[in-house]
């Protein structure tokens, strides 16, 4: 009311009314000139001395205040002579101007004299339409009354940049990054924009603009939650979720995260506290355009991360994080590839994987036209951006489940489990061999290796330190627990389904398992199952097709150069077989990428020694207060816990170890001492079946301790050990359980021939390659030697115990391997050099071609067979060659004898006699034939044992094989092949057995005539110490049928149980014999 309206000068002074009386304000309608600024300051400077000449701090802060260009007015121009109040009041509705203009970069006002002012920005967009209105009133200047409409108006206009105002103190193409913000037509970003400039004028530390500071930072934080609520109805021209998009990904690095997600922060934080229930409609758009991005991303896409960490700031707040948890739920009708198509699971599914076997390929294409080093170069590039992928996806669900919410910890959870429940038929032997058929109903490997390398990390606060007191908090029971529906599950803390139906390392009679269960189980005990579960599903099943894909690229390579050589190249069935290859090969490559993964590997391996360390303690006692000592020998009441142990947690430490083992040995060395806990592992369970039922599996585990073992590198005589490999040799010197490996090896070698499975007989020869390295290893070792040597003189000692002796089991199976595996090789290499004879002469130039072509299938399969079985008999006949060096009493013994001998004069007659001409197939490197080695070991063989007189004898008495020339022709191919110091001795022996066989066949001379109940019906030979079988009630004699036992635990003649001590002495018929050989010999002198 101060103001006359008929006063043109007061109507036109938009300040009026900050005077305290008319005249004041008409005193001061129009300044004739403005007052120099530098003047000014240095005026007020004078009047606010103080008496002894310096100016107070509180009056020189506001003169620096001042002097900052504060005290103009809006036109520019500062009263003079204006009282106190009123220039304070004008100084500070020109900051609050200046600051919305430069937060904004918008004006009302587009008249040249107000944009002089240096506060002003550089560009502004003229808000035509709002200043026309507020014109009528005579305001052109922006304050809190107006500047919400005006912003309004401003993200309406569909082009900006035809109402942009420069300053015109500069070329407009020279500040083209400050006219494209002031002309910014998407929505968000022009607000986060805005945002950002707040960021930089809060910097300048201006006390009383700090409130109108956060008064824009509201009305910018309003405006962007009135686009997010209704995009569609006010902003037709912009994609508001797109938009928010594409504000993360190109502000995410620029600016900062941290800025961003504070912006991210306020937005959401209204959404949630002002507009119930609208927080999915907005934010369920955006995962739903990220989740499209994802399916289409390659993990070498520089944009991923970024995206990733979006997703990661869905999982920041609880209210979001609830959002996120709605949105990856799987939809409709529910099964394992159902978690794949999800916001989470399209993440986890990006990889270097082959996604379609047909192509195109992303990785690895045509790999035949890549140098060994490009792949290598390609495969470590690879590594970094997989690693950090799963790195992301770990941070997201790692913030969830910190958010301290028992919900929100559930659910997560629940995702986990109720995924690799839908998924379990990924375990089963069926998955392998219907792939396409699986893949429609499962998640695929690219997304469970992720997930793998995911629950690897998760774990790893309890697994990084093998004797970690976390793990004793591991509760095996979990794997019984049962929970009906979702709220037990919360309960129980059990979220992973299905393990009650695996099969467990043991198993025990009488159930006490429910008073073993505690009402509820820990967060360790159930990331621990379900990472074990994920592994097998995950890692276990790529490893096994990783192997079974290099072995068909194998074949494929074999039939190539057959191929070649042919020069069948042209063939377009030759063309296909290339292109094979190819593809093969991509995909070997991609897996082997994938797999080699340096951060999964390490954990794999942290997590596979942990779980070692855990299975230890749960092998000896069932107290899991502390860790005790490791001990091999069983305690009277066998360890109850690893009843609940799934099977699948020991297959998954033999995956780790053996993969490494093929294809980076070096992160061995790299756990240093920690390995002790894998090899104390294997020697306690691969020797126990009250430990380990399985007998397949306590054999991986010797496969897997001859992979932790050191490596010999060097001759028989005398083994050299790498330098890479000392540590391992100093920690299996270490090793707790050192005084049992022996012990422990030789009872899973005997146990696997009791397997029961007839359908893979041959498998157990694969099983025992790796123990033959271990006990040459072990005899190369003075300790261990002494211990072995010990064995079989008990052995010895009880040869005639009700339940044979180890060693003597363990020199029966050696015995009876060597026999099948040499003969075996044998005849596979007469029927090679048959079917090479063929071609030669070309018999198979007459053939069809389907036939011809059928004919080289046939050779290369018999070529396989004879190199496997020629690798296996080369070890097991080394194994009796350095056995019999030193240890004689057991092969002599009157169980061994005979078979010994009759093995031996039989390999050596087939390759020194007439018939070795058979076996010099072309190459004898191609099928592992080495029969200059074979030779030599046999003979030294024939040597080590000549001391006993019943060995001599045996040999001579062999009808099968033996002659007279047998060690003639032996000598001969001796001196052919450089080992002459062995035919001196070799005469000797063969010397001996003349003269023993002549003695023998004196005495045999005289028994021509032998009752047939004298004589053993199963070898024909005259009975010792014959004995009854309980069921069928045969007579044979106790040597025979002790040694039928060794091998076979049934009656031979109507195939039921028999053991030892089941038998039945033959007393009135072993008189009998005595007494008719008494009889014989009283004649004979006569």
């Amino acid at each position: 009311g101060l103001v006359s309206s008929s006063d043109p000068g007061l109507s036109s002074n938009p300040f009026a009314a900050l005077f305290s009386s008319i005249e004041d304000s008409g005193a001061y309608p129009h300044v004739p000139c403005l007052v120099d600024e530098k003047s000014f300051v240095e005026a007020t400077e004078e009047e606010a001395l103080t008496d002894d000449g310096h100016c107070s701090s509180e009056t020189k802060a506001a003169i620096d205040l001042e002097s900052d260009d504060h005290t103009t007015c809006i036109s520019g121009q500062t009263p003079v002579g204006a009282p106190d109040h009123m220039q304070t009041e004008t100084g500070l509705q020109l900051d609050i101007n200046d600051l919305l203009h430069r937060v904004f970069l918008i004006t009302i006002d587009k008249s040249d004299e107000h944009w002089s002012r240096e506060q002003q920005p550089q560009y502004c967009v003229y808000v035509q339409e709002i200043a026309d209105v507020l014109d009528k009133d005579g305001q052109d200047w922006l304050d809190w009354s107006c500047i919400g409409q005006v912003l309004f108006e401003r993200l309406l206009l569909s082009d900006s940049s035809s109402t942009l105002i420069n300053r015109g103190q500069c070329d407009y193409t020279s500040h083209t990054s400050e006219s494209s913000a002031a002309t910014e037509r998407r929505v968000l970003f022009y607000l986060f924009s805005c945002y950002q400039r707040c960021a930089e004028e809060s910097k300048k530390n201006i006390p009383h603009l700090e409130e109108h500071l956060k008064k824009c930072v509201d009305l910018i934080v309003n405006n962007c939650v009135t686009c997010l609520l209704s995009p569609s109805e006010l902003y037709h021209c912009n994609d508001i979720h797109q938009q928010l998009v594409e504000l993360f990904v190109e502000n995410h690095i620029s600016v900062g995260s941290n800025l961003l997600l504070d912006f991210l922060d306020s937005v959401t934080m209204v959404i949630h506290e002002n507009e119930d229930g609208t927080c999915s409609e907005v934010f369920h758009p955006v995962m739903e355009i990220l989740y499209h991005k994802f399916k289409e991303m390659s993990v070498v896409n520089s944009q991923l991360f970024i995206y990733a960490d979006m997703v990661h700031f869905f999982t920041r707040k609880p209210y979001l994080a609830e959002l996120f948890l709605d949105y990856i739920q799987p939809a409709g009708s529910v099964n394992g590839k159902s978690y794949e198509n999800t916001l989470l699971g399209a993440m986890l599914s990006i990889s270097c994987l082959v996604k379609n076997d047909a192509g195109p390929f992303e990785f690895f294409d045509r790999p035949s036209h890549l140098s060994p080093d490009d792949h290598r170069a390609l495969e470590s590039s690879l590594w970094k951006p997989i690693s950090v992928l799963t790195q992301k996806v770990y941070q997201i669900i790692d913030s969830i489940l910190r958010l301290k919410s028992p919900e929100f910890k559930h659910r997560m959870l629940a995702w986990i489990g109720q995924c690799l429940h839908h998924n379990a038929g990924r375990g089963k032997l069926w998955h392998s061999q219907l792939p396409e058929m699986m893949n429609r109903d499962h998640a695929s490997d690219s997304f469970f290796l992720n997930l793998c390398s995911v629950m690897l990390q998760i774990c790893r606060p309890f697994t990084s330190e093998p004797l970690s007191p976390k793990l004793l908090r591991i509760n095996p029971t979990y794997c019984i627990a049962t929970p009906t529906n979702d709220t037990e599950s919360r309960d129980q803390g059990v979220h992973l389904r299905g393990l009650e139906k695996e099969t467990c390392l043991i198993k025990i009679e009488g159930d006490t398992s429910e008073q073993d269960k505690p009402d509820s189980y820990n967060f360790i005990t159930e990331v621990f199952f379900m990472c074990h579960r994920c592994l097998y599903l995950g890692f276990h099943r790529l490893h096994h097709r990783y192997i079974k894909l290099n072995q068909e690229l194998h074949r494929l390579q074999v039939r190539f150069e057959e191929a070649r050589r042919n020069g069948d190249l042209s063939n377009p069935i030759m063309s296909r077989l290339k292109e094979n290859m190819e593809r093969g090969m991509t995909k070997f490559l991609c897996m082997k990428a994938a797999l080699l993964e340096p951060q999964m590997l390490e954990l794999s391996l942290d997590f596979a020694i942990a779980t070692s360390s855990w299975l230890i303690q749960c092998g000896m006692v069932d107290d899991r207060r502390t860790f005790h000592p490791p001990k091999v020998a069983l305690s009277r009441t066998p360890p109850t816990h690893l009843r609940y142990v799934p099977e699948f947690v020991v297959e998954n430490i033999a995956d780790a170890v053996l993969f490494l083992r093929r294809f980076s040995e070096a992160n061995f060395e790299a756990t240093g001492g920690r390995l002790q806990y894998l090899m104390t592992f294997f020697v306690m369970f691969m020797g126990f079946r009250e430990r380990l039922s399985n007998p397949h599996h306590r054999a991986k585990l010797a496969e897997c301790l001859e992979a932790t073992m050191p490596h010999s590198g060097g001759s028989d005589s005398q083994l050299l050990i790498p330098v890479s490999m000392l540590q391992r040799q100093q920690v299996f010197a270490e090793l707790p359980v050192k005084n049992e490996v022996a012990e422990s090896l030789l009872k899973v070698f005997v146990d696997i021939e009791f397997s029961g499975d007839a359908m893979q007989f041959e498998q157990k020869f694969n099983y025992r390659r790796p123990m033959y390295r271990i006990l040459q290893y072990l005899w190369s070792d003075d300790g261990h030697k002494d211990t072995l040597k010990r064995m079989a003189q008990t052995a010895v000692e009880h040869i005639d115990n009700t339940r044979a002796p180890l060693f003597l089991q363990f020199v029966n199976h050696l015995i009876n391997d060597a026999i099948y595996l040499l003969d075996e090789a044998m005849q596979y290499l007469t029927r090679i050099k048959e079917a090479q004879q063929e071609r030669d002469r070309g018999d198979w130039n007459r053939l069809a071609p389907h036939a011809r072509r059928q004919r080289e299938v046939n050779i290369r399969g018999m070529g396989q067979m004879a190199r496997f079985f020629n690798i296996m008999a080369n070890e097991t006949i080394h194994t009796l060659y350095f056995f019999s060096n030193d240890i004689k009493e057991i092969f002599t013994s009157p169980t061994m004898v005979d078979r010994m001998a009759a093995m031996l004069n039989y390999f050596l007659k087939q390759l020194v006699g007439p018939k070795m001409g058979q076996l010099k197939v072309k190459d004898f490197n191609e099928f592992e034939f080495k029969p200059q080695q074979l030779v030599r070991e046999i003979c030294q063989i024939y040597l080590n044992l000549s001391c006993s007189d019943d060995f001599t004898l045996a040999v001579s008495q062999d009808g099968r094989s033996y002659g007279e020339d047998l060690f003639d022709r032996a000598s001969t191919v001796l001196q052919k092949i450089g080992f002459s110091d062995l035919v001196v001795n070799l005469t000797v022996f063969s010397t001996h057995c003349k003269k023993l066989a002549a003695d023998q066949q004196i005495e045999e001379e005289s028994l021509t005539d032998t009752p047939d109940e004298f004589l053993d019906p199963i070898m024909s030979t005259l009975m010792k110490d014959p004995v009854i079988l309980p069921a069928s009630k045969k007579t044979v004699d106790r040597s025979t049928i002790a040694r039928h036992l060794l091998s076979d635990h049934t009656d031979p003649f109507n195939r039921t149980e028999l053991t030892m001590d089941m038998v039945e002495p033959d007393t009135k018929l072993r008189e009998q014999i005595q007494a008719w050989l008494i009889e014989k010999k009283s004649a004979r002198r006569d």
